[in-house]
């Protein structure tokens, strides 16, 4: 997809191109009044070269977009990776918890209540 947006943009480039060097041989030479000839020419060219811009621009914005969702979607992957190892920890350590002796597990609760209120 990303290869046939260049290309796409080489042709709106090409044709650009071509409807500028159109609009300079028109103006250059079959405008009737010599005077507006240079404000028509700025026209023309400012024109075409405007809308060439602004391709160029969404096309770029398009590529930047679509990278800045790989790489969300990647980090939304690896969080989500990370919260099921947690989940996953969480149960073992409570699993081990309750298979301790109570003579053990009394020492370790004392010491770490005041965090658990």
């Amino acid at each position: 997809m990303n290869g046939d947006r260049w290309k796409y943009g080489l042709w709106a480039l090409l044709i650009g191109v071509g409807a500028m060097l159109g609009g300079v041989l028109v103006v250059g030479y079959a405008w009737p009044v010599a005077d507006s000839k240079d404000e028509t020419l700025t026209a023309v060219i400012g024109a075409v070269g405007t809308i060439i811009g602004a391709y160029f621009g969404l096309q770029v914005g398009g590529a930047e977009a679509e990278t800045a969702k790989g790489q969300r979607n990647a980090e939304k992957s690896r969080a989500d990776d990370a919260e099921q190892k947690l989940r996953a920890a969480m149960l073992l350590s409570n699993e081990l918890a309750a298979a301790m002796p109570w003579d053990l597990a009394e020492p370790i609760l004392e010491k770490h209540r005041p965090n658990l209120q």
